[in-house]
C-alpha cells in the first residue's frame, strides 16, 4: 500500500491569515479536526481543533465572550498554527510514511504529500 492510496486528495486548507474563527467555522461545517495552512502551493503549517480551543478562554462571562469573540476574529492562524512542512510522496510505501510520522513525532498524523 501507499501513500497515494490512503491520503486526501484535494484537502481543505487555508492560508496563514486565515482568521481563526474562520478556521473554526470551516472545520466544523466541514466535520474535521485539522486544516493544513498553504501559502503559495507550499505546506507552512497545520492547525487542529485542539489549536483553537486552546486560543479561546476556559471560563468566559457573556460580557467578555462578545469582546474575545471579537479579539478572536482579528486573531490569524498563522499566530496559532504547528509549523510542521513534513512532505513524502504519493508513493512512499505505508509503513514508511507511518515510521516517518513516528520519528518526527506528528502528533495530528500529517505528512503532506508532494504534488497533493
Amino acid at each position: 500500500m501507499r501513500a497515494k492510496d490512503i491520503m486526501t486528495k484535494n484537502p481543505i486548507t487555508v492560508n496563514p491569515d486565515t482568521s481563526v474563527l474562520e478556521a473554526k467555522k470551516i472545520m466544523k461545517e466541514s466535520n474535521i479536526r485539522r486544516l493544513p495552512v498553504v501559502e503559495k502551493d507550499k505546506l507552512v503549517g497545520i492547525v487542529t481543533k485542539h489549536d483553537l480551543l486552546k486560543a479561546e478562554p476556559l471560563l468566559a462571562t457573556p460580557e467578555s465572550r462578545q469582546k474575545f469573540n471579537y479579539l478572536l476574529s482579528k486573531l490569524k492562524v498563522k499566530e496559532i498554527m504547528e509549523k510542521i512542512p513534513v512532505t513524502i510522496t504519493p508513493d512512499t510505501p505505508f509503513e514508511d510514511a507511518l515510521r516517518i510520522g513516528q520519528e518526527k513525532k506528528l502528533v495530528h498524523s500529517l505528512l503532506w504529500i508532494k504534488g497533493n
